[in-house]
């Protein structure tokens, strides 16, 4: 599952004891409809990444649920390896089915964990993305504290919170009624309210990145760029 150069960086081998489970028609109903209409998003940020990152980074994605962000950027870039996790042990079969499909073992990784104890030894990464999780996060800050953990000296965690994902009245003809109420009943409603910008700085101000730039678009995309600086001290 893991190849020998992944399990360098972690603190103990990712286990899959932990995490939740969903309906596996919750998962692939959820990754049918984040494929179809989140894609653009996520091509969008691996752009991004592809042009920061270079030759030998390892990137974390955090929350990746289906795993289409570190699919996309294994595709743009050449020589970087990227780290998956998500607390639903469905979403990450997925993801892992989706590798093996493309022989991607040895680029992308795929495990089970929770956002708040990541089971990798600090300093590890020069990039953590996380997209669409923020605002669902019980203890932001704590979330936030642990990804400057796994942070190398001199690098950043892109934190982007996109609106919950909106599928129209009338969605693709491909998509049934019932996988519509699935949807909504396990992912598509958002009970969690959206932070603001303001609230973002807050919650930022009690970690311990360096600086912070945070950005509120008026699609109400909220991206919060932290920098992790070189002198930081870790235990």
């Amino acid at each position: 599952m893991f190849n020998t150069v992944q399990q360098t960086y972690f603190a103990v081998t990712p286990s899959d004891s932990e995490g939740e489970h969903i309906p596996p028609e919750a998962a692939s109903t959820y990754a049918k409809l984040a494929a179809a209409y989140g894609q653009d998003y996520y091509q969008s940020v691996a752009a991004d990444v592809a042009r920061h990152v270079t030759a030998g980074d390892r990137v974390l994605d955090a929350g990746t649920g289906p795993g289409f962000l570190p699919l996309a950027v294994a595709d743009r870039t050449d020589g970087v390896c990227v780290d998956a996790f998500d607390y639903t042990h469905e979403l990450v079969g997925y993801g892992r089915r989706n590798v093996s499909g493309r022989g991607l073992q040895e680029t992308v990784s795929f495990f089970v964990a929770d956002c708040y104890t990541i089971p990798a030894t600090a300093n590890s990464y020069d990039l953590l993305t996380c997209t669409g999780v923020l605002h669902s996060l019980e203890k932001p800050a704590a979330a936030l504290t642990e990804f400057h953990r796994v942070l190398r000296q001199g690098t950043s965690a892109w934190v982007f919170d996109p609106a919950i994902l909106a599928v129209p009245d009338d969605p693709d003809p491909r998509f049934t009624d019932h996988e519509r109420e699935v949807f909504e009943s396990y992912h598509g409603q958002a009970t969690e309210a959206m932070l603001s910008a303001a609230e973002a700085r807050q919650v930022v101000a009690s970690t311990p990145f360096d600086s912070a730039t945070v950005t509120e678009r008026e699609e109400g995309d909220l991206r919060l760029y932290l920098e992790k600086a070189e002198d930081t001290n870790d235990d």
